[in-house]
């Protein structure tokens, strides 16, 4: 009778545990929606920003522990072939999903949202450019968990669905980041053309002595030329002389010469060169 008793509210635990799991589902779901269904910008502000990105970065921190459970989980599954023990697996495995799309979705509003944030903020270039790092950091795990849950679910499926247990559709979040994170934007210009257009600002210095150029983050990616990562390796210049502005790890970059023209800009070490800028801005003088 004890075994039963104890059995019993095991069983009763898993099934509170698995109606909670699938409450928690269904709110994602219709927040996922909702986010989708905003065909408006909202007005963004840097404190806001700051807001969704600490958002995802729970997000991130529920799916690790999501993670872990399924782990031991897992361990319960090989020696009970327990079927809630399958349905709790599935019911977590279709949390992380959920938590993976709310991710994405905040993390494609705030790409959007980047053009108009540099607007609103005026001189707030360098602050706008470390939220812009962040952004591409969660991308990057958020990717990185996808790959993680992809494999997960590979291992699983034989084993939940001998026990009558589907997986829950197979969302790819991947794709679209992956496309943002191989984004780059180049302009190459005289120094009046570059000041005329606002590409470039001067900051540092001592009482305007002895500042350097440095890419304005206000400056609309319109004026760029867009470009792929891992396409883009060789710009024309043929110009009498050339300046990198971007910050770019040396190294990584080379002038090339011929005569006494600078003719072309080559990308020698991709990994390095686009770790701290996805924009390049080279001066030339003719």
């Amino acid at each position: 009778m004890l075994a039963l008793l104890v059995f019993f509210t095991g069983c009763q635990k898993v099934k509170k545990e698995n109606e909670a799991l699938k409450a928690k589902v269904d709110s994602l779901q219709m927040k996922n929606d909702s986010l989708l269904s905003l065909s408006k910008e909202r007005k963004v502000s840097i404190e806001n920003y700051e807001q969704t990105l600490a958002e995802i970065d729970k997000n991130l921190a529920d799916i690790n522990a999501n993670q872990s459970m399924v782990a031991e989980l897992e361990g319960d599954l090989n020696e009970t072939n327990n079927k809630e023990v399958a349905e709790t697996i599935n019911a977590r495995i279709a949390n992380m999903r959920q938590l993976m799309e709310n991710s994405r979705n905040k993390i494609m509003q705030l790409d959007r949202s980047l053009s108009q944030l540099r607007k609103q903020s005026g001189a707030k270039s360098e602050q706008i450019l470390a939220l812009e790092q962040k952004l591409e950091e969660a991308s990057q795990n958020l990717i990185e968990k996808q790959d993680e849950l992809t494999e997960m679910t590979t291992s699983l499926q034989a084993q939940l669905e001998e026990l009558g247990q589907k997986l829950d559709r197979q969302t790819s979040i991947a794709e679209e980041l992956r496309n943002n994170l191989n984004r780059a934007y180049y302009f190459i210009g005289e120094a009046d053309e570059l000041k005329e257009k606002e590409i470039v600002s001067k900051e540092g210095g001592f009482i305007g002595l002895g500042k350097v150029k440095v890419i304005n983050a206000n400056a609309s990616d319109k004026l760029f030329t867009k470009a792929e990562k891992d396409k883009l390796s060789t710009l024309e210049l043929n110009s009498d002389e050339a300046v990198l502005i971007t910050n770019h790890p040396q190294g990584s970059y080379e002038f090339v010469k011929d005569g006494d023209k600078v003719t072309r800009f080559n990308i020698t070490n991709p990994a390095e060169f686009w770790k701290d800028s996805n924009y390049i801005v080279i001066e030339i003088d003719n």
